[in-house]
């Protein structure tokens, strides 16, 4: 059903114009019928606002506040299907000949009000302004209760409605969802089943009085509410009046208090505890005894919380476990004997190691450390401890435990806290108090040992009084007193004076005095003392005493004088060793510095004493030297580095040590050290690949050389044959690349065998010139510059020449466009100083050869491996990697050395210097052109060889140059032909052979024979068999592996001269 506060209007009601005080209002029309137009433009006429809509059309507008229907018929329907939404009437303005029925009908279904068709305009706006003031008299009314019970809903409040006789009629859902009722089970009496159960019957029983008088009611109680909490509440009723003044019903409100009670109840118990602690200050004021106050502090934990358990932990020595000193609860026998352990384990450690109160709400659900035996065998669920402070730290704890869960207020932990702190003042003035008694007694052992005593003059007797300590000083027995005269004649002459103004100064004005002078004893014994005096006024402000100490400072000036002896001989220690020292203070200011550190750090200690080193050494701030001395510091651990220190230039190699002034450093220069272990490094790793790399050279150039010699002969019997012969000088120049990149190898490994003379290098230059522009493209110049007159280089030439080959072609490579080549020659001494630096250089006189460029220079991050083989900063496919490993291993190997310098865009330096040769003999410019080769006329050959492929290829070699050859297979095969043929006219044997004799042993073994045979070593790896110091020995003729049989044919004829065969024989 609707509202019934709602107006309905009948049909063809006379109903009174409105005048223009009549607000407009929104309305929305709602027909079908075109002939209603009219209704809306008379009811906008009258200044309202009309929207129109059909009846099949869209819901009438939210912001209209009345909805006037105009349908065909008087059906019901049409009013439900547009039911207004809140806050909204409906009019509905029916045909003619509807009748009385349907108005119920409309009513029924929503519908404000009803008439009938037809109605003039001013009878339609006369209506509708009165629909419109119901309208908005039913929108107040709705809005002020609405207000109302909001105003009781915001007080925490709820309304109801009593009969005459009590029985509850009407009441908030929201007390009844709070009770956990029905409204069925509460009406009646049925809701008294929410109260507290010793709250019913007085409630009943305050109604009943309430009732009998007529007068207002106001009662407290208590609510068991549906979570299973209790809370308190107010009940006011008042009765409402009908005639003849009896009473109709009551209306009632009840409001929660649980808040007010609650801090009713907390403030009584906070007046009890601040009673409480008052009260035990009292009685530790009073002066009473530690162990009663701990159990009085006890029983008034155990009373003002309340709690059934009450204890007081103390500290053992040791730190590791509390002793129960005091308690309330606990089981008999365990006060002064129950100990707990101050681990994870116990409440009573975690308090004392966060310092602040623990509260523990559910001991078996805790996390941050598990029950001790103590609470668990007590069932402990709930507690609170706090500590008791001593002087020195924490004392112990104050706790306070439950076998039920309990939460406890900010009032609670202030109670056990004052508790704890009247505890703490206790403990603190016992502690005092057996810390003074023990003073005393350590006084008095301290004045005997320090020799401190004090003395007193009462101006009036003008007598000293010493104490038992200064008598002793003095030579003299305990009681001694001297008049001031006598006392001054102690003193040593020269002091007399001095100590009689000084005394005589605090006597008359009141001036301290300190001062240190001898005396001589009644033994006769000089003494070093330090007296002190100060003046004693009187009320009245008058100096009366003169009192102070005397001090046996005797040994004290002893260990003064050789403590400064020593301080002496330390200062001397420090300042001639050669580890650079300082010291530094907490403050990182320079306490010390010692000369050597004056030199390595280019300051003064005039400098340096009293600065920070961090202010003057700006650059080591953030670096390894900093959070070393600072680790130092902290953890007290001595710590050793080395660093480099930019500014200087230097690494340094420093320990540092923690002190109790602060840091003692000690360092040295280790940059030379640094530099040479780089050098040794590299020079290392080059041994090894060196190493590796001669290793392999032998067996490659076996191969080498049978690939060679056969390629030689495939091209010479091809050579009518256009199709193959191409083919056959592939595989000859497959094999002389393979020849050349082992000779670099060796180059490199310092293993090819060297056979050294004295070169003209000016001239040497010069003569390449041609070969080494051609090498260039047209855009890079070269330029070649020789002081003349130089020393003769001794060097092997053709290494040389391939050296610099190599060289200018790397600084054409780093020319990317124009540019210019240079080559410098002159003579320079490299001296000892530079010698030591490098530490692979002997000092001397050097042939200089330096190449240079304008390319773009080579990064540091690379200039220490430039001399590495297959090392390269070039593209793929544009160079092995060798040349420059190549150049490091001949100079090397000549007895010279390398250097190399570059900048980032400007370019490159390679220096070579080369040992000058001895003697003065004039130097060859060029090596001698090969002497055309003879052919053989039939010598005989001994050919040792082991391996077999290699043997039986240059035994057909040599039979092709017109040789009668005999093979071996080693050494001792090779002497058992010469026994057997002794025509041999020349022995041609491989250096390295497995087993038994080597080439030179065999060779050795054969001249012991025949001295006269020559002999040709042939080796792809000599291992310095025939080499000494990297070259060949005078007279070995060494052909390298693999050669090609021209270069065979030429060592062969060298080895046997011009003569002919048959006259060596002869001879």
């Amino acid at each position: 059903m609707r509202d019934s506060r709602r107006h309905i209007f009948p049909s063809r009601v006379e109903v009174s114009l409105v005048d223009s005080a009549n607000q407009p209002g929104r309305l929305s029309l709602l027909s079908d019928d075109a002939g209603t137009a009219r209704f809306a433009r008379c009811l906008r006429a009258a200044g309202h606002e009309v929207v129109e809509a059909g009846m099949a059309g869209e819901p009438p507008s939210p912001a209209a506040e009345l909805v006037l229907l105009l349908p065909h018929d008087a059906d019901a329907e049409c009013v439900r299907q547009h039911i207004p939404r809140p806050g909204q009437s409906v009019l509905c303005l029916l045909p003619e000949g509807a009748s009385g029925e349907r108005f119920a009908d409309l009513l029924d279904a929503g519908a404000d009000g009803c008439l009938v068709r037809p109605v003039a305009e001013r009878q339609l706006v006369a209506w509708v302004n009165a629909g419109l003031r119901a309208h908005r008299v039913n929108r107040e009314l709705r809005d002020g209760e609405h207000r109302y019970r909001t105003a009781i809903k915001a007080t925490s409040a709820f309304t109801w409605r009593l009969d005459a006789e009590g029985s509850l009629i009407e009441i908030d859902e929201a007390w009844l969802e709070l009770a956990g009722l029905s409204r069925e089970q509460a009406l009646g009496w049925g809701w008294l089943a929410a109260l507290h159960p010793a709250d019913r019957e007085p409630y009943r029983r305050a109604w009943e009085e309430t009732q009998a008088t007529g007068a207002p009611f106001r009662h407290e109680y208590r609510l068991l509410s549906a979570d299973g909490g209790v809370r308190w509440f107010v009940d006011r009723l008042a009765p409402m009046r009908g005639e003849g003044d009896t009473v109709t019903e009551w209306l009632g409100v009840a409001q929660e208090v649980t808040a007010r009670r609650r801090a009713e109840d907390e403030a009584r118990a906070r007046v009890r505890q601040q009673a409480a602690v008052a009260r035990l200050g009292q009685v530790a004021l009073a002066g009473s005894a530690p162990a009663q106050l701990f159990d009085d502090a006890c029983q008034a934990v155990a009373d003002g919380l309340p709690m059934a358990y009450a204890k007081v932990l103390e500290c053992l020595p040791g730190g590791g476990r509390l002793r129960l000193v005091a308690g309330v609860g606990w089981r008999a026998g365990l006060v002064g004997a129950a100990e707990v352990g101050t681990d994870e384990d116990s409440q009573a450690g975690y308090t004392l190691r966060v310092g602040g109160p623990v509260i523990v709400r559910d001991l078996a659900s805790e996390s941050r450390f598990r029950g001790p035996p103590l609470l668990v065998e007590h069932g402990v669920v709930s507690g609170l401890s706090v500590v008791i402070r001593g002087a020195d730290g924490p004392w112990g704890v104050l706790g306070a435990h439950t076998a039920e869960p309990r939460e406890f207020s900010e009032d609670d932990v202030h109670f056990l806290e004052g508790i704890a702190n009247v505890l703490s003042v206790t403990v603190r003035r016992h502690q005092m108090n057996a810390e003074l008694a023990e003073n005393q007694r350590l006084m008095a052992i301290a004045s005997r040992a320090a020799r401190l005593g004090g003395w007193a003059v009462h101006l009036e007797e003008r007598r000293v009084r010493w104490s038992d300590e200064v008598a002793a000083i003095h030579g003299q027995p305990p009681g001694t007193a001297p008049d001031l005269d006598e006392a001054i004649g102690y003193y040593a002459p020269e002091y007399r004076a001095r100590i009689r103004h000084c005394f005589e100064a605090c006597a008359s004005e009141g001036v301290p005095f300190d001062e240190e002078l001898e005396i001589i004893d009644a033994r006769g014994h000089r003494r070093w003392v330090r007296a002190l005096g100060e003046p004693v006024r009187d009320g009245r402000g008058a100096i009366t005493r003169v009192e102070g100490a005397f001090q046996d400072l005797t040994e004290h000036k002893r260990a003064e004088a050789e403590l400064h002896r020593l301080g002496e001989r330390l200062r001397s220690t420090l300042e001639s060793i050669t580890d650079a020292f300082f010291v530094l203070d907490r403050d990182w200011r320079f306490a010390y510095v010692n000369r050597e550190a004056e030199r390595l750090l280019a300051r003064s200690r005039d400098e340096l004493l009293g600065r920070n080193v961090w202010t003057e050494f700006p650059a080591a701030v953030g670096s390894e030297f900093q959070r070393s001395y600072e680790r130092a510091v902290q953890e007290q651990v001595a710590v050793e580095l080395e660093e480099q220190y930019g500014p200087l230039e230097r690494w340094f190699a420093v320990r540092a040590y923690p002190t109790e002034e602060g840091l003692a450093v000690y360092f040295r220069d280790v940059t030379e050290r640094r530099v040479l272990d780089e050098r040794l490094q590299q020079a290392q790793r080059l041994e090894s690949v060196g190493q590796l790399t001669g290793g392999v050279a032998h067996d490659f150039n076996n191969l080498l050389t049978v690939i060679l010699g056969n390629a030689e002969a495939l091209n010479e019997a091809l050579a009518a044959d256009r199709s193959l012969q191409p083919m056959a000088d592939m595989v000859r120049d497959a094999a002389e690349r393979g020849a050349e990149l082992v000779r670099s190898l060796l180059a490199f490994a310092r293993r090819q065998p060297l056979q050294p003379e004295r070169v003209a290098v000016g001239p040497c230059l010069e003569a390449l010139g041609p070969l080494l522009r051609q090498a260039l493209s047209e855009e890079v110049a070269l330029r070649i510059e020789a002081a003349e007159p130089l020393p003769p280089a001794y060097v092997d030439p053709a290494p040389l020449e391939a050296a610099v080959l190599n060289l200018v072609i790397n600084a054409r490579d780093a020319i990317p466009g124009a540019g210019q080549v240079t080559i410098e020659a002159s003579a320079v001494t490299l001296d000892r100083d530079y010698a030591a630096v490098q530490g692979d250089v002997r000092p001397g006189r050097y042939l200089l050869i330096a190449v240079s460029d304008t390319g773009g220079g080579i990064g540091p991050e690379h200039l220490q491996r430039v001399f590495e083989p297959f090392f390269s900063t070039k593209g793929k496919d544009q160079g092995s990697g060798l040349g420059l490993s190549m150049v490091h291993g001949f100079v090397k190997q000549s007895g010279g050395h390398v250097a190399i310098y570059s900048e980032l865009g400007y370019g490159t330096t390679v220096r070579v210097y080369l040992p000058v040769a001895e003697s003065a003999q004039e130097a060859a410019a060029m090596p001698a052109a090969p002497a055309p080769v003879e052919p053989a006329s039939g010598e005989i050959v001994l050919l040792v060889e082991d391996d077999a492929l290699v043997r039986e290829h240059v035994e057909n070699v040599l039979r092709g140059l017109g040789y009668d050859v005999r093979t071996a297979a080693d050494g001792a095969e090779a002497l058992a032909t010469l026994q057997r043929e002794p025509a041999v006219d020349l022995l041609f044997t491989d250096v390295v052979m497995p087993g038994g004799l080597s080439g030179p042993e065999l060779a050795r073994a054969v001249r012991e024979r025949r001295p006269e045979l020559p002999v040709l070593f042939t080796s792809g790896y000599t291992q310095q068999a025939v080499m000494r110091d990297g070259r060949l020995e005078s007279g070995v003729r060494m052909l390298q592996k693999p050669y090609r049989r021209a270069e065979l044919a030429a060592k062969l004829r060298e080895a046997l001269g011009r003569t002919h065969p048959a006259e060596r024989r002869r001879d």
